[in-house]
């Protein structure tokens, strides 16, 4: 899959909790940051949701995110987040483990473990990882993943993060061409650098954590999206757009 090599841009949407039939305040917050990204983001490559999608898991809260989403037009790019029924999901979308755009790799790295919240990386899904980066460093590389890897100064969020950081970031060592790792699962914004990586998360399209929060606590912020372009040169510029209010 080619496109314009000069810009790519990417929208990561994520942590939509959406259900079945119960919980329309969440569908109506991502309607209306769908109808924002469809105001705002003519010229979007595709869209990236970051994993809980659904709340339930349900066939339902599957075919409520597709229709919420059917506006945009783009390719739709997935994977689960510990709310998440991937074998259902996998239903309703067609999953990859990675796309190419231009001269961009996009690696989808699956976090989720069953009947937990917290999440860590299998050692398929590592030697995946280490496979897909050896056949494209010729590519610069992003990689999508549920939980960040990366603890919050956050102790009831840090107890349900990522268990096993340093095995990601060991196959990452010898790839100098990974440029971003970016997360959903925190409701939060979050940009720091790491091994010369930058992690990001994403707000949600529904509530928001109040970030270094040792209990769990809401935030006031409004929900939204991250747009993320990526330059020919391997530089990134991103940023994240909000509703300007709460719905």
């Amino acid at each position: 899959m080619t496109t314009n090599n000069k810009r790519i841009r990417l929208i990561q949407l994520t942590d939509s909790h959406l259900s079945g039939n119960d919980n329309i305040t969440n569908q109506q917050s991502l309607e209306a940051v769908v109808k924002l990204i469809e105001q705002r983001e003519t010229r979007a490559n595709c869209l990236i949701a970051t994993g809980d999608l659904s709340q339930d898991g349900s066939a339902q809260s599957y075919r409520n995110f597709k229709h919420a989403l059917a506006p945009l037009s783009l390719p739709i790019h997935v994977l689960a987040g510990n709310h998440d029924a991937p074998a259902e999901m996998a239903k309703h979308f067609n999953e990859v483990d990675h796309v190419q755009y231009g001269d961009w790799v996009i690696i989808f790295v699956s976090s989720f473990v069953e009947n937990c919240a917290h999440g860590d990386i299998s050692t398929a899904a590592l030697v995946r990882l280490q496979t897909l980066l050896t056949e494209h460093q010729s590519s610069f590389v992003i990689i999508a993943i549920h939980h960040p890897p990366v603890t919050l100064n956050s102790q009831w969020m840090d107890n349900i993060g990522l268990k096993n950081p340093g095995a990601l970031f060991e196959r990452l060592k010898p790839f100098q061409n990974v440029r971003a790792i970016f997360s959903g699962h925190v409701h939060q914004e979050i940009a720091i650098k790491q091994n010369g990586i930058l992690l990001l998360t994403t707000p949600s399209t529904c509530r928001q954590f109040l970030p270094q929060s040792d209990d769990f606590a809401l935030d006031t912020l409004t929900a939204g999206y991250r747009w993320i372009d990526c330059l020919a040169n391997g530089m990134i510029e991103t940023g994240v757009t909000r509703l300007n209010s709460k719905v």
